[in-house]
């Protein structure tokens, strides 16, 4: 363990929230060390895709977040890299003053 050998190591899946993130290592409510800046790849990087059936038996909808949206298009096919088709999308912003209430509308949200 740390206390005996004054070193650990602990591994986890960190989510890309598009921001750097560095960690603490608290002892009671002290902080003993920081880790080092930690960034992602792809700040940009689409994530959370919700693919929805529609009324039209011939469409679906498909939304995701990313950072920025400056030209999206939705590209498909059967195997990866070898896209059948492509089409624009429509890009759409939300905020706190969109949600129906706390906690969504709360600090930190």
């Amino acid at each position: 363990t740390h206390t005996s050998y004054g070193s650990g190591q602990l591994k986890f899946r960190l989510i890309n929230m598009r921001e750097k993130v560095v960690f603490g290592f608290f002892q009671g409510s002290s902080l003993k060390a920081v880790s080092s800046v930690v960034e992602f790849s792809n700040y940009n990087e689409p994530l959370q895709g919700h693919l929805a059936l529609t009324s039209d038996t011939t469409e679906m909808t498909l939304m995701w977040t990313t950072k920025e949206a400056l030209s999206p298009k939705v590209m498909w096919g059967t195997e990866s890299n070898q896209y059948e088709g492509t089409k624009s999308a429509e890009t759409k912003t939300y905020n706190a003053k969109n949600m129906c209430g706390t906690p969504a509308t709360g600090y930190g949200y």
